[in-house]
């Protein structure tokens, strides 16, 4: 399990215990809540600790009932026992503005971003022309390689990476779109999926991730 879960897990064993005062858990978790707000989700092993953050906060709004307010202690001490499975639907955009938080952040690589967005205005300018470029030679080579998604760019490239490679296998050029059933009204190709990942990695469009945090394993997963 990753290091965010399992020291908010020992943060929050303190807390549920008394073990650690009110004021101080409150000051750890907001600081951890905004630090995810300012860009900090794009980092999973972050991410997958928001659902738990947002629940935390709750234990501290004052229109709550004591009752209640035990109860979702006690659900979140089940959560991190192992005995409650949790899954949350999490709606993500990724703004430019994020590579303003901290040039130095290695999450947040603006080479990369660059090349994404020529990408993106070079497929659009002509696709059967980019194909027939040098263009798409300088992308492969750039990302040549599947990175380890720790973060939510990386499981973006990671698309964007197979979608290039079946694209500029040769034996791709020329061959029609095999087709299992098609939909009468869909027009859905490889393109337009490619275009629909780099408009996600480009801050375009928001897209759905799923956080799930379970016995066996915790993750995130795009639900794209």
């Amino acid at each position: 399990m990753d290091d965010y879960f399992l020291q908010l897990k020992e943060v929050y064993s303190d807390f549920y215990n008394e073990e650690l005062d009110e004021e101080k858990f409150r000051k750890y978790i907001n600081k951890l809540y905004f630090d995810i707000l300012r860009g900090g989700f794009v980092d999973t092993d972050k991410l997958i600790i928001y659902p738990l953050l947002k629940m935390m906060l709750k234990l501290f709004d004052e229109d709550c009932d004591k009752s209640d307010i035990q109860d979702e202690k006690d659900y979140i001490n089940d959560v991190f026992k192992g005995e409650k499975d949790i899954y949350f639907n999490v709606m993500i955009t990724l703004p430019e503005e994020l590579f303003e938080r901290d040039p130095d952040d290695l999450m947040f690589d603006f080479q990369k971003r660059l090349l994404m967005d020529a990408l993106y205005h070079k497929l659009k300018e002509c696709e059967s022309d980019f194909l027939r470029s040098q263009h798409i030679d300088l992308f492969m080579y750039e990302f040549n390689k599947f990175p380890k998604e720790k973060t939510i760019f990386e499981k973006l490239e990671n698309r964007i990476i197979a979608i290039l490679q079946s694209i500029y296998d040769d034996t791709f050029l020329g061959k029609s779109t095999l087709e299992l059933y098609p939909s009468s009204n869909d027009e859905t190709g490889i393109f337009n999926v490619l275009y629909e990942y780099l408009e996600f990695y480009l801050g375009m469009k928001s897209f759905p991730v799923l956080v799930k945090i379970t016995k066996q394993r915790n993750g995130v997963l795009l639900l794209i």
